[in-house]
């Protein structure tokens, strides 16, 4: 479920945060992990929105959601890989600091991606809910003689 992700992600980041073995793979990078913590929290608030749980029920919003579940997971792995491999002290050539610091971009690009699409999926699902809306029977369907 991309919530339980959303929230192991969120809580990653905090301890990166709060490490004092920072990854310096990229120039800014506390900039950067703050800016991947507000885009978890503004993702995590938009699915503890009611409108976007009750619009879950769809096919598209299970894959928009499936799709987060694995961005999060993956920003979450290619954070914690590269805070190993530098906490150990392990000394990375130039080349392999690039690499980390693609991948972090990458990562946090895709997690970005998908936000925008679920996005799209509840804005959609809210201006037109009549699309969505179970037929619901009507008193007299109940009585039916037999």
């Amino acid at each position: 479920m991309s919530y339980a992700d959303l929230i192991s992600l969120k809580h990653t980041i905090q301890l990166l945060l709060n490490s004092s073995h920072q990854i310096p793979i990229l120039p800014p990078y506390p900039e950067i992990i703050q800016l991947a913590y507000q885009k978890v929290e503004s993702l995590e608030h938009l699915l503890n929105n009611v409108a976007a749980v009750a619009a879950r029920n769809s096919e598209g919003m299970k894959a928009v959601d499936k799709e987060i579940g694995e961005a999060a997971f993956r920003l979450e792995d290619v954070l914690e890989s590269a805070h190993v491999s530098l906490s150990q002290s392990q000394i990375l050539s130039g080349d392999e600091m690039g690499y980390l610091a693609m991948e972090v971009k990458k990562e946090i690009d895709f997690l970005t991606k998908s936000m925008e699409k679920i996005k799209e999926q509840v804005s959609y699902r809210l201006r037109k809910p009549e699309e969505f809306e179970e037929a619901i029977p009507s008193r007299t369907d109940h009585f039916i003689a037999t």
